[in-house]
């Protein structure tokens, strides 16, 4: 057309000559790492032909986008996804389509579980997931608990120290506190996050770490307060035993631990060579009154809602009955959390929004527990 742009074409008519405005874009891109576990970080690079002069990006996660030419985006949920670039020139966009392009697993698991002994009646045990020494609520396990079992959770990504109390019933009214951290100096002390630092010492190195709970069972002391400096201890762990002998707050039995009669202070302006860790230490002999252990696992999960692990499908009544034991009445805890886990929410330990959930699915025509990742 006259003065204008012919339909069609790549070229424009100024009344005298045509000038060409380009050729057409051929839309391409690549991207790495392609696959990896949650936070995955993919850097992606244009590809295109005939100089874009602007990009689109989808990353396929439903909402991210991005208009830089080479743009960087982290995955933090698994699954698999579809990336597509528009690319634009003077005549247009074209546009690349990669289906399935990224690929994004859930990390294996860091796990706490512990166990004690020799009480008949049990103790009331909590666990927490603290931050810089501060406990979070709700707490990440809250129940009494039996001799004999074995109880178990997920450690939080965000949580840099697990905290624990269990207080003995019987034969006497025992409190045990036993905190775990890892220890990292940069100027000044800080506690390392535990699921991170648990993947990279503990899948690697070995299969599990099991660190003694130590208390008085003649009642004498009725408070100790234990802090574990995983550092330490992986680097002379020692096999558990059923008694130490305790003296000035440590036992070379127990590298790394710091054993006291009043709560563990932490003061992260210590100097390089002291330790920031600090209580009234105790001096006398302890029994080994249970077992806290961490270990990293992939996870579990197989049929969620299958509460009593049996593999018999679809979901009945025996999983409910199973659940409503667990939780109400002490009973036995599922093999696998992530099956107890029914809605599929990640937070444990099994509350009673899966209770609710696993309700409303049977009797209620409600939603089906979401597939295990």
């Amino acid at each position: 057309t006259a003065g204008g742009v012919a339909a069609n074409c790549i070229a424009s008519w100024d009344g005298s000559t045509w000038s060409p405005l380009g050729s057409d874009i051929d839309a391409d891109f690549s991207g790495s790492p392609r696959s990896g576990t949650y936070p995955l970080t993919v850097n992606f690079t244009d590809l295109s032909t005939n100089n874009p002069t602007t990009w689109k990006w989808h990353f396929g996660d439903g909402s991210h986008t991005s208009t830089s030419q080479n743009p960087t985006y982290t995955y933090t949920s698994s699954g698999s996804y579809t990336v597509t670039l528009i690319a634009t020139g003077p005549n247009g966009p074209d546009t690349a389509t990669k289906i399935g392009y990224v690929t994004v697993t859930r990390p294996p698991t860091a796990r706490w579980s512990f166990s004690f002994r020799g009480s008949p009646t049990g103790c009331y045990a909590w666990v927490w997931g603290t931050i810089d020494n501060v406990k979070q609520y709700p707490a990440l396990f809250q129940r009494q608990a039996e001799a004999g079992y074995v109880y178990s959770g997920v450690i939080p990504e965000w949580a840099n120290d697990l905290y624990m109390i269990l207080k003995w019933i019987d034969p006497c009214e025992n409190w045990t506190h036993t905190k775990v951290v890892a220890l990292d100096y940069d100027g000044r002390w800080k506690f390392e996050y535990l699921a991170k630092y648990l993947r990279v010492h503990i899948g690697k190195e070995r299969a599990e770490l099991n660190l003694p709970t130590v208390g008085d069972s003649t009642g004498t002391i009725q408070t100790v307060y234990t802090v574990v400096n995983l550092t330490e201890w992986l680097a002379e762990s020692r096999s558990l035993q059923d008694e130490y002998i305790i003296v000035d707050g440590e036992c070379p039995d127990l590298p790394g631990y710091l054993i006291g009669t009043t709560p563990i202070v932490f003061d992260s302006l210590a100097g390089p060579d002291e330790n920031p860790l600090l209580t009234t230490p105790l001096t006398g002999t302890l029994c080994r009154d249970g077992q806290t252990s961490a270990y990293v696992a992939s996870t579990c999960c197989i049929d969620r809602g299958d509460v009593d692990g049996s593999g018999v499908l679809p979901i009945d009544i025996a999983d409910l009955v199973y659940l409503v034991d667990f939780m109400f009445n002490a009973g036995p805890v599922p093999d696998c959390f992530d099956d107890g886990d029914v809605d599929g929410s990640g937070v444990e330990p099994i509350d009673i929004a899966d209770l609710v959930y696993l309700v409303d699915y049977m009797f209620n025509s409600g939603p089906e527990p979401p597939p295990c990742p």
